[in-house]
């Protein structure tokens, strides 16, 4: 039997820090890194929880997923993931929404030299995870109706606010996801 081709990066093992260290993992980066970083995080982390729930056919999933770094594999985009672990259950409608508008980010600013995070475009898709997530909080973890309480108010008018609600949601994302890793059953 040979081995599968798992090039990319395993979350679990090789990217999460650990619920202890991740603050001080991402505190220090710039908003643009902080960007592509989180969405690359989320991405690696995507794909060990579909490989946990689809079939267990090491070369099928290397090839769907695209395990090997192909971008052309059915399964090979973190749009295309974002969409199956939202058809598999695995993450909900909110969390779509939030991974949905952070994709876009990490889009705009991919394809773009001179970046100013206070280009619209790039405002509302922050403007979107903010909702999105404090949607989620509100409605799956029982926070309170109105602002995020660790996202004060001014965040909004702040072109500079992209790091700490990036770092905000990447930390909580790490931990949940990992917490649910565990609880992922496979198909047979």
């Amino acid at each position: 039997m040979t081995r599968m081709a798992w090039k990319i990066e395993r979350w679990s093992e090789t990217v999460f820090p650990g619920e202890e260290k991740i603050w001080e993992k991402y505190q220090d980066l710039e908003p643009y890194t902080l960007v592509i970083l989180s969405a690359s995080t989320i991405d690696l982390a995507l794909v060990e929880m579909i490989a946990a729930r689809i079939r267990h056919d090491e070369k099928e999933q290397e090839t769907f997923l695209g395990l090997n770094e192909d971008g052309r594999a059915p399964c090979g985009s973190f749009g295309a993931r974002i969409q199956l672990a939202y058809l598999l259950g695995l993450i909900s409608r909110l969390d779509k929404d939030v991974f949905r508008h952070l994709k876009r980010l990490r889009n705009i600013l991919a394809h773009r030299a001179n970046i100013d995070f206070r280009d619209r475009s790039i405002r509302s898709c922050i403007e979107g995870i903010y909702d999105a997530f404090g949607r989620k909080l509100r409605e799956e973890g029982g926070q309170p109706e109105g602002e995020i309480s660790f996202f004060p108010s001014y965040f909004r008018d702040q072109a500079l606010c992209t790091d700490a609600i990036l770092g905000t949601v990447l930390a909580i994302y790490q931990i949940h996801m990992r917490s649910e890793l565990s609880k992922i059953t496979r198909i047979v």
